[in-house]
């Protein structure tokens, strides 16, 4: 009976070593200060344990220049908007700067993600298009009609195959943000 209770303990410490090496996001976004200010957002939204707690994703990073003049064009964002608005920036698929290299050039790709994971978008609101160009690589909403779009500047570092955190040079706005007075779900149930 003692040796299967040791077996169980030491299972259930195995287990715990095992869920806690997984990579952290705001440790990470840490080492950039230059990300400072994504890093706060992560934080203080408490969004950083919903990326954590999954595998295979990438977070478009945005710079404090970027997300200052955001914030201050946009200063009555709830927080459930920016929460949104920052899941619409994690994809949930590993993209190193190699792999979207290596994306067909005569068509775009078309990835989920973490907003759509929410239930508060409609049909192709919560997805992506990555356009791989002799210019460069583009990411932009899948919905058409959209008019924000990013370009890939730099891999800032990644856990290969867990996450990738990669420069985009300006912020991805939803389908009806900028639209929205005040609760970005008020404006989706309409």
């Amino acid at each position: 009976m003692a040796s299967g209770r040791t077996a169980l303990v030491a299972s259930v410490v195995l287990s715990c070593i095992i869920v806690s090496s997984a990579f952290n996001i705001t440790t990470m976004l840490d080492k950039f200060p230059s990300f400072s200010e994504m890093n706060k957002l992560l934080s203080s939204s408490g969004f950083a344990e919903e990326i954590n707690a999954r595998k295979s994703v990438t977070l478009l990073a945005l710079s404090n220049d970027v997300l200052t003049a955001f914030t201050a064009s946009n200063p009555n964002v709830d927080s459930i908007k920016l929460a949104d608005l920052l899941r619409y920036h994690v994809l949930l698929q590993f993209f190193g700067m190699d792999d979207l290299k290596a994306l067909p050039t005569d068509n775009h790709t078309a990835v989920t993600t973490l907003y759509q994971t929410t239930g508060r978008t409609n049909a192709n609101d919560g997805f992506l298009n990555i356009y791989n160009l002799p210019s460069g690589i583009l990411v932009g909403p899948s919905v058409p009609g959209s008019s924000s779009n990013g370009t890939v500047a730099t891999n800032i570092t990644n856990e290969v195959f867990d996450i990738s955190i990669i420069r985009i040079n300006s912020i991805l706005i939803p389908v009806g943000f900028n639209t929205a007075a005040g609760d970005l779900i008020k404006v989706l149930e309409k």
